[in-house]
């Protein structure tokens, strides 16, 4: 229905060095050189804030180095442009500021590769698991430089190895997980990875290593990211009316859509609502910064970025709302205070239940939402901080009881949903 976008790859590596030149020179550069340094062979495990390891140019110089390799990898498999693809991008580069960098992410892509040889099968057709299987990346640089009784010479193999049976492994636990919440949440390789990361650390405990989930945060670059993140979501929603000057019309048609997977907003909608879509949330999640006088670490950037690049797949404000509002409510349960590091992250990251809401109607949003939070710690205990898409572990497991409950025990919708999408 809609043109497929294609960018040469020439304009694509040249990018990829200039911004890379631009980030080098614009910073001190041997703090920035030697903070990335700092970066790749940190063991990484939630909850380790990248602007607190390296400084605020290293971390964005590994955040676009990520990132643009990414775009290549895509380029390089022929894979297509699509709602998947987009909000897979974004996640990972969200994510590159907390837990994903350059050494760590290519084990398991090569281990997933290697799955598809075996099978005889194409990344192309496991575009999105395959790009989100990055999530489980922790588990190669913890065993390379998180475990101190292991020579150098051990350890980098081992992680290695590591790395590649995690990814191996993801395509194979993701294609049957989804049965179990059954397209409800987002996040379903993060709930697949979450079984592999289980495994890995029940292994290591069992063998007397130390595996705790240490939580280093900066929040000394605050506005810098959210003026720059306001800035991306008026470019979006700029570039959305220059493609289509009524961009809102079928923006609030998209708004009717559930959300379940797949609901792939690109192919649905096309690029100009997509957009609109994505910058919508980012003003939204900005608005409920300054509303919760939360303050922006690496890890809430990859959550908001992350609730954005999914704009594109299966979440816009409108079902995403009730599930936040569930968690909030919640978090006046004592011990769960929203001001926490971790309710206050989970608030953009419990969006992975956005189509509940969007199916089965509010109550039952706020249900799950309030459930999410509640889970969430007791899921990063059980997976010790590998699987970077906690939230989806979490929402993996809130949504296969929420659902299966809402459809046996029908509450009212509270909004009505155009036929197209019942």
């Amino acid at each position: 229905m809609f043109p497929e976008i294609k960018i040469p790859l020439k304009f694509i590596l040249w990018l990829t060095f200039a911004g890379t030149l631009i980030l080098l020179l614009v910073g001190p550069f041997l703090p920035t050189l030697t903070g990335f340094l700092a970066i790749q062979v940190h063991p990484s495990l939630l909850i380790t804030d990248y602007l607190a390891i390296g400084g605020v140019y290293a971390t964005l110089l590994n955040a676009w180095l990520v990132t643009m390799v990414t775009i290549i990898i895509l380029y390089l498999i022929k894979a297509r442009f699509s709602g998947v693809s987009l909000a897979a991008v974004i996640t990972i580069f969200g994510f590159a500021f907390f837990g994903k960098n350059l050494v760590n992410v290519f084990p398991v892509w090569f281990g997933f590769y290697l799955f598809t040889l075996m099978k005889k099968t194409s990344l192309q057709q496991y575009t999105g698991t395959f790009l989100f299987a990055s999530g489980i990346a922790p588990i190669t640089s913890f065993i390379m430089f998180g475990v101190p009784s292991l020579a150098w010479y051990v350890s980098i193999p081992l992680g290695l190895a590591s790395g590649i049976l995690a990814g191996w492994l993801t395509p194979m636990v993701v294609s049957i997980v989804g049965k179990f919440h059954q397209g409800y949440n987002l996040y379903n390789t993060g709930f697949g990875i979450g079984f592999i990361a289980m495994i890995f650390t029940a292994i290591l405990r069992g063998l007397a290593v130390d595996v705790s989930v240490v939580t280093t945060i900066s929040f000394d670059f605050h506005w810098f990211f959210f003026w720059s993140t306001f800035v991306v979501s008026l470019v979006l929603i700029g570039g959305a009316f220059l493609l289509h000057r009524q961009v809102y019309r079928p923006w609030l048609r998209l708004l009717q859509s559930p959300g379940n997977l797949p609901s792939d907003y690109y192919k649905e909608f096309g690029l100009a609502t997509t957009l609109f879509n994505m910058g919508t949330i980012g003003l939204f999640s900005l608005l409920l910064v300054l509303t919760l006088n939360f303050r922006l670490s690496g890890p809430m950037i990859a959550g908001i970025y992350t609730f954005m690049g999914f704009g594109s797949y299966g979440k816009h404000i409108r079902n995403a709302t009730p599930v936040m509002v569930g968690l909030m409510l919640a978090s006046f349960i004592p011990g769960y205070s929203l001001t926490n590091l971790g309710p206050s992250i989970a608030l953009f990251f419990v969006t992975a239940l956005a189509p509940i809401s969007g199916k089965f109607g509010i109550v039952y949003g706020l249900i799950a939402g309030g459930l999410h939070l509640l889970v969430a710690p007791q899921a990063l205990a059980l997976q010790g901080g590998f699987d970077l898409y906690n939230n989806g572990f979490t929402a993996g497991l809130v949504a296969g009881v929420v659902v299966v409950i809402a459809q046996n025990i029908q509450l009212p919708v509270l909004w009505k949903r155009r036929s197209k999408f019942n």
